[in-house]
């Protein structure tokens, strides 16, 4: 009984932009990319409903639609050319609160930095996955998550 209570406080407390990002990037957006799956699960804990799909393409928005999010999947395995994209927008949150949200988890778990990349478009890379952060003035900022089976090891 306190389970069902406890996870629904959970759902309703407002979570940070700094908050809802990790746990975008740590229980879906990575585990999907690398092909761990379970991506179901998260999307729901999270708040995401599905808005729509097509040839690949599965598209999501909170309730609110402050976060949406686009999971695509290309090529094939057999022939090489695997392709993983897990697209994050956030709608009200700035791209200095996303990039304080990831950055501390990324680095942790060993991705490197870009240092080519400019400030305001930081890019981590490890075994094929990149993830890579921007935002246009006046638009939403992106989280990208990518994994290529061409650049993976």
């Amino acid at each position: 009984m306190l389970v069902p209570i406890l996870a629904a406080s959970l759902l309703a407390a407002p979570q940070s932009t700094e908050d809802f990002a990790r746990s975008v990037l740590e229980d879906l957006c990575l585990p999907y990319v690398v092909g761990e799956g379970g991506e179901g699960g998260a999307i729901d804990f999270l708040g995401f409903v599905e808005t729509g799909r097509d040839a690949g393409t599965r598209r999501f928005a909170t309730g609110d639609e402050a976060w949406l999010l686009r999971l695509t999947e290309s090529g094939t395995a057999e022939d090489g050319d695997l392709t993983r994209l897990c697209v994050l927008q956030a709608r009200h949150g700035g791209l200095e609160a996303v990039r304080a949200g990831v950055a501390g988890p990324l680095e942790a778990a060993g991705y490197r930095r870009e240092v080519d990349m400019p400030a305001e478009r930081p890019t981590w890379s490890r075994g094929g996955v990149t993830v890579a952060l921007h935002q246009n003035e006046g638009r939403a900022t992106l989280m990208r998550v990518s994994w290529s089976a061409l650049d993976g090891e």
